[in-house]
């Protein structure tokens, strides 16, 4: 590609490495925000004009995938940055992660001509501006959808292993439905702060994550349709019907069923009166505003627990953490037990739980027992906010599928020999024991209750959706791929998408 930079390489010699704002210190002290803004439109211009446009450029050489950043870089000099996301992600479909977390300094920018006497180019600062560029644009780009398979897969639940399955089954030519009783995002949805999920360093909500996911979903051309519970799972011969409560049938080859799992209850009388207003199950920006300036109490030991407390923390006047157990250790991150630490406005009382609640048209105060002494204390506040678990959502399958004790299905080695319909096939990784029905995420027993786990079984689900048919004799095309993905698509390994 030729150099259309007028300026000649000597005076862009002379321009200053664009500055990266960042947000003062007394102002991070109390937001998730992330630290470094981004490069704007005109600082990332400045800083692209810089690029002496090398021959053979060091920098792409020095790229572990070969992104194409010479001609990246003279996009977004020209103003293109639409165009620049889009020769992005012919190599790279991860621009606003990489362009945060990789390791530039000893890679790209290490082979940048311009280092050796001064500052490279930031090429992960473009990087990062122009894919968050594209995103706010509302005109994100996506690699090629794959040819059409002709089969097709039936999806229940849309929390982030919903989501996912989703995506990776429409982007691997499969006919996808997605279906959602209530609203995209499942209890992830709900979360104010995800902080340790890989490549976002300040953390994201659950709203953002959902709205990516969508987002992504759609233009790969799934059929989301929402407003409309599952009421029954049917199968004959190698299809399966999912029955909604309207009457409607979706038929497909396979189902992945990603229904996740209910919130449980206090035991209390006259919680349902104050359930929206006073008792809450998520903590949201909505949520915080209802009760900011007031106390609140959060009981839950987990990590949507924790996450709650800390959002609160930042405008309620104290969090009171109320668990039976004896500590927070064995039920949350460590990460989020060092910042409870560090907070002076959360407590955290312990061999206790809330027996009552207090007020009448609105609440008012809850009432603590102390399980050691037995004691009796009564808490002023202004919200209670309950996150002790839950129960999966299988009531819809009546009983068809092998489940535990505690009715989350069973899938793949755990399921018995003596299970109905398991016999004559060894179920695969996250089948049920109905070949071609599937299972991800929290409704799936023994999983492991993080976002990133949940995103991992969903796309491992759609490459074992391809080995049941393929082992079946039903497909059409190739299983995703277990080596190096065509260009543009994630690395297709289990290992990597898990």
């Amino acid at each position: 590609m030729a150099d259309a930079n007028p300026l000649p390489a000597k005076d862009r010699l002379k321009i200053p490495r664009a500055h990266m704002p960042e947000l003062d210190a007394e102002t991070r002290a109390h937001n998730f925000e992330e630290v470094n803004q981004g490069l704007d439109a005109r600082a990332a211009v400045g800083e692209a004009t810089r690029c002496i446009a090398c021959a053979r450029p060091g920098c792409q050489v020095d790229c572990p995938v070969g992104v194409k950043i010479k001609e990246i870089v003279a996009l977004i000099q020209a103003g293109e940055f639409l165009a620049a996301a889009a020769k992005m992600r012919e190599d790279n479909a991860l621009p606003a992660i990489t362009g945060r977390v990789c390791p530039q300094e000893s890679q790209c920018e290490g082979g940048c001509v311009l280092g050796k006497k001064g500052q490279p180019v930031a090429i992960g600062n473009l990087e990062r501006f122009i894919a968050d560029f594209e995103l706010r644009s509302g005109k994100l780009g996506l690699p090629a959808i794959a040819p059409a398979t002709g089969k097709s897969v039936a999806i229940v639940g849309s929390g982030p292993a919903g989501l996912s399955a989703a995506v990776y089954g429409a982007s691997e030519g499969m006919t996808t439905t997605l279906a959602e009783d209530t609203a995209l995002g499942g209890q992830a949805g709900t979360s104010s702060r995800i902080e340790n999920y890989l490549g976002f360093p300040a953390g994201l909500s659950g709203d953002e994550l959902t709205a990516r996911g969508s987002l992504q979903a759609r233009k790969f051309g799934v059929r989301i349709k929402l407003g409309e519970q599952a009421v029954g799972l049917s199968s004959v011969g190698d299809s399966h019907q999912v029955r909604f409560e309207s009457g409607e049938v979706i038929t497909a080859r396979s189902v992945i069923i990603a229904t996740g799992a209910r919130y449980n209850r206090l035991p209390l009388e006259r919680l349902d009166k104050f359930e929206g207003v006073g008792v809450y199950y998520a903590a949201t920006q909505m949520e915080a505003q209802a009760c900011a300036g007031g106390p609140v109490v959060v009981v839950g030991g987990g990590n949507s627990a924790g996450q709650a407390a800390l959002f609160l923390a930042q405008a309620c006047t104290s969090v009171r953490i109320v668990i039976r157990g004896a500590s927070l250790t064995h039920s949350m991150s460590r990460y989020l037990i060092d910042q409870i630490d560090r907070q002076p406005l959360i407590s955290v009382v312990t061999r206790s739980e809330v027996v009552g609640l207090l007020g009448d048209k609105v609440l008012t105060g809850v009432e603590v027992a102390d399980n050691r002494s037995g004691s009796l204390s009564t808490e002023q506040v202004c919200g209670l906010f309950v996150f002790i678990g839950a129960k999966p959502s299988t009531e819809w399958l009546a009983e068809q599928l092998a489940a535990d004790e505690d009715g989350f299905l069973l899938t793949g080695a755990d399921i018995p020999a003596s299970a109905p319909e398991s016999a004559g096939h060894a179920p695969l990784l996250l089948e049920t024991s109905r070949p071609g029905v599937f299972c991800v995420g929290d409704v799936r027993s023994r999983s492991i209750k993080r976002v990133a786990t949940a995103i991992g079984e969903g796309s491992m689900a759609v490459r074992l959706v391809f080995d049941r048919l393929q082992a079946t004799g039903l497909a059409v095309a190739d299983a995703p791929p277990v080596g190096p993905e065509r260009r543009g698509h994630e690395p297709a390994d289990r290992s990597a998408r898990t």
